[in-house]
């Protein structure tokens, strides 16, 4: 492929027809214009199409037009039918491509471009940008149509990275709005969902029934065996309050356990433990009251003078008034929520606090005209911030979130199995004991996420994902995998896409263990596998045609605004795996293997990337980057190319050519 530049002007009389020409997507040149060159212009070559010294745009050569009745409009003699690549116009204040203004050199009408000349640097550099661009909207398409992609290749080729990249072009995660503003825009645009509806009829229901338990009557003369835990009733107040309504309004003693709630049972012997060490129906008669004065006259005094914690306040008057008081209870929580809602907490304390809190939740509710219920804008945002411990000293959320979706990566190796990945049991510490319960990992965790925000995109990046045994890893996933839950597909579609995992998640709505999982629509997952590693094993094919592969091959890049490029290195390495023409042009997608690569192996397969050769700007200088690139070369491409010979991958040819690299670079 060359490099091109070209003028499209009558000489004599300095007309210019750029406009009318390319509006035909053909340019036109006189053979004295092309200084000798016309016998060099094949297809795919790149054309800087310009008007003086001001570029308009790079096409690429289609084919020459032999019949002139195809030609409409002015003709130099020799005319050539072109696609436009792109315009000027449309990319010139990318300073990743420009740093400065384009300005084209004056040497001829039509010039082939050669020895890197500062006009076909900055062509090159357009060029390859474009060409990554188009190529990420290919695998992107891809990523959309069949939902997960493997990207493979040989090592160096920027696999990872390239996987980031498209993460984020895709959720568009640079995009991002405060806190305040994403809740605003949920709120706005929220629709009720099966899954909405279900919490909402939910917690009206255990609210109720709550409510009918203990009505004021009832706690006027409340028993503390009606009252406190740990005598083993899971009928009474407290116990309700903790296990029963924790869908309703997330509360949890913590590590101070039952000392939150003033009076319980000790489970080892079944006596009454005061924690202020009063005499029980002393203490009763100040706790009938306590209760009493919160469920007739919202008033807590007497709850603060007995010691008791706000959150524990706040979960009784949420409990029998929801509508007057938002469903966040901990103070680490709040300080989240006051960001939220833009609520001036000053001098507030907890309960003034969440009452401030509901009033903005109504006042925006109302004027967004939204349906949307505290309890559920609640429940989704603990799961967009993942606000999962009550007890958390310190939970840190970013003042700026993508408004698009999100992502996570994690890395795969041999050990890796099913447990750590899906869905596994894990270890609880509970008061001085230990439970054992089931818990989603990070492919179940983000598919829920994607279930409960359908319009956002949730993408999971599984780098080395070859390094661990894929089936054994994906258990029952294999067949989620092809067949997606689609939000607007029928109950038999939905059934269709649920699997059977072997452990069960407690469901706070169902109050029972949910053992089923799926795999949303908008979840998507890209792959990395590195194809030169034999030291694991290969994808078996039922789940190989569940991803769709993409070749990520070695490139032969050009110095820009961040990196610097040992152009050298990289032809000198190429050739040892591939044919490399003479114009030092290396495609390995399309080229043949060298005549130093073993008949075993492919250079699609173990060549070394462009990664290898690549000098960050930020951390090398243009005097350190010639040492720099001899230390690469030297101490990582030099070492994996003899332990290429050593393993067979090279041929007894490629002895000689690899010291001539090591002479070279020493």
């Amino acid at each position: 492929m060359n490099f091109w530049k070209l003028q499209i002007r009558n000489g004599d009389t300095g007309e210019n027809f750029v406009d009318e020409s390319l509006k035909d997507k053909r340019i036109t040149t006189h053979e004295d214009y092309a200084q000798g060159f016309l016998s060099h212009v094949k297809r795919d070559d790149i054309v800087l199409v310009h008007k003086g010294t001001y570029p308009v745009c790079l096409v690429k050569i289609i084919n020459k037009i032999e019949d002139d009745s195809e030609i409409v409009g002015t003709s130099f003699g020799h005319d050539y039918k072109v696609e436009i690549v792109s315009w000027y116009d449309e990319i010139k204040t990318n300073k990743k491509v420009f740093e400065n203004d384009f300005t084209v050199g004056h040497n001829g009408t039509f010039s082939l471009l050669k020895n890197d000349s500062p006009t076909l640097t900055q062509i090159k550099r357009w060029y390859y940008h474009i060409i990554k661009k188009n190529e990420m909207k290919e695998i992107l398409n891809i990523l959309k149509y069949k939902k997960q992609i493997i990207l493979q290749g040989p090592p160096g080729t920027g696999k990872t990275r390239l996987a980031e990249e498209l993460v984020n072009s895709f959720i568009d995660s640079k995009s991002t709005v405060s806190i305040s503003d994403y809740t605003t825009e949920y709120i706005k645009k929220f629709e009720p969902t099966e899954k909405s509806k279900e919490i909402e009829k939910n917690a009206e229901r255990l609210l109720r029934e709550f409510q009918e338990s203990f009505p004021i009557s009832r706690l006027e003369n409340i028993e503390i065996d009606e009252y406190a835990l740990g005598n083993g009733s899971k009928e009474s107040f407290c116990y309700l309050i903790e296990k029963r309504l924790f869908s309703t309004c997330r509360f949890s003693p913590g590590p101070a356990g039952t000392t939150v709630y003033g009076i319980s049972f000790d489970k080892d012997n079944g006596e009454v433990r005061v924690d202020l060490n009063e005499a029980p129906e002393a203490y009763m008669v100040k706790l009938r009251k306590m209760l009493v004065d919160l469920v007739s006259q919202k008033d807590y005094s007497t709850a603060r003078e007995m010691k008791f914690r706000y959150s524990f306040i706040l979960k009784i008057l949420h409990s029998y008034f929801p509508n007057d008081y938002f469903p966040v209870l901990s103070q680490e929580h709040l300080k989240v929520f006051t960001k939220i809602f833009k609520v001036n907490a000053t001098g507030l304390n907890d309960i003034q606090i969440n009452m401030a809190i509901n009033e903005k939740f109504n006042e925006l509710k109302n004027t967004l005209n939204s349906s949307i219920s505290s309890i559920v804008l609640m429940r989704h945002l603990y799961e967009k911030f993942n606000l999962k411990n009550e007890d958390s000293n310190e939970i840190v959320i970013s003042e700026k979130i993508s408004k698009d979706g999100e992502y996570k990566m994690v890395q795969f190796h041999p050990s890796y199995t099913y447990e750590d990945f899906v869905r596994g049991i894990i270890a609880e510490p509970v008061g001085e004991g230990i439970i054992y319960k089931a818990k989603d990992k990070i492919l179940a965790d983000l598919a829920n996420k994607a279930i409960n925000n359908k319009n956002e995109k949730y993408v999971l990046i599984i780098d080395e994902i070859n390094r661990a045994n894929l089936s054994s890893v994906l258990g029952e996933l294999i067949y989620a995998l092809e067949y997606r839950y689609k939000f607007n597909d029928s109950d038999r579609g939905h059934k269709k896409s649920t699997v059977e995992s072997m452990y069960g998640i407690m469901d706070d709505l169902k109050q029972k263990e949910d053992y089923t999982l799926r795999l949303p629509e908008n979840l998507y997952i890209i792959g990395t596998m590195n194809t030169a590693d034999r030291s694991v094993g290969h994808i078996d094919y039922a789940i190989r045609r569940r991803f769709a592969f993409v070749d990520v091959l070695p490139q032969k890049l050009a110095d820009n605004n961040e990196i610097f490029f040992n152009n050298k290195g990289f032809i000198e390495v190429a050739k040892l795996f591939i044919e490399v023409g003479s114009d030092n042009n290396t495609d390995f997608k399309n080229a043949k293997d060298s005549e130093f690569l073993s008949n075993d192996f492919s250079a699609k397969d173990v060549a070394l990337g462009h990664s290898y050769f690549i000098a960050d700007r930020k951390n090398v200088s243009e005097d350190e980057k010639e040492n720099f690139f001899k230390m690469r070369m030297n101490y990582e491409v030099l070492p994996i190319l003899k332990e290429y010979m050593k393993d067979g991958v090279f041929n007894e040819k490629a002895t000689t050519k690899i010291k001539e690299i090591e002479q070279y670079f020493a």
